[in-house]
C-alpha cells in the first residue's frame, strides 16, 4: 500500500498539468525544482543525495533512501531515510507555487554524474574545435584520397 492511497487527490488534473503523477507502485513524477533527477522521476528504495540549508549548520549533505512520496492539499511530501542514522523524516514543498523556493534538493547521484560527464565532454570538445584551426582538407585541398587506406603489403 502506498501512502498516497491515504490522501485523496485529483490525479487527472495534476497529471494533465504536469505536476505530479504516480507511476506504478515504485515511481513518482514530481515536477518540482527541488527534484533533480532524469525526467523528474524518483524511485522508492533508490539512494539519493539530499541537500538542505540550515541557518545554524549551513549546507548539509545527506545520503538518503526514498521511502515514499505523496501529494496532499497543495504540498508535496517526500519521505526519506538517512542511510547512516536510519532516521526517517518528511520533506515538504508547496509544489503548485512558483514563488516558493526550495529549502532542500533531492538529487539522483547517477543523474548528477551523467551531467558532470556531459559537461566535461562538451568542455573538452569545445577546445578541439578551434575556428582558427584549419581542417586537413583545407591544408591540402588537392588531395582527395584517404592516406590511411594507402599502404603496401
Amino acid at each position: 500500500m502506498n501512502t498516497q492511497d491515504l490522501f485523496p487527490y485529483d490525479s487527472t488534473i495534476l497529471g494533465l498539468n504536469g505536476i505530479y503523477t504516480t507511476m506504478g507502485d515504485n515511481k513518482f513524477y514530481i515536477n518540482s525544482p527541488c527534484i533533480i533527477a532524469t525526467n523528474k522521476i524518483v524511485t522508492k528504495g533508490k539512494e539519493y543525495i539530499l541537500f538542505t540549508h540550515d541557518t545554524i549548520e549551513g549546507l548539509k549533505i545527506t545520503e538518503v533512501i526514498l521511502i515514499d512520496a505523496y501529494y496532499h492539499l497543495g504540498l508535496m511530501h517526500v519521505i526519506v531515510q538517512d542511510i547512516i542514522t536510519e532516521k526517517i523524516f518528511t520533506l515538504e514543498h508547496k509544489i503548485e507555487s512558483t514563488e516558493d523556493q526550495c529549502s532542500w534538493s533531492l538529487i539522483d547521484a547517477n543523474y548528477f554524474f551523467d551531467k558532470m560527464n556531459e559537461k566535461t565532454i562538451k568542455s573538452y570538445c569545445s577546445k578541439c574545435i578551434d575556428p582558427e584551426k584549419k581542417s586537413n582538407a583545407a591544408i591540402n585541398p588537392e588531395s582527395c584520397e584517404d592516406d590511411l587506406l594507402e599502404f603496401e603489403f
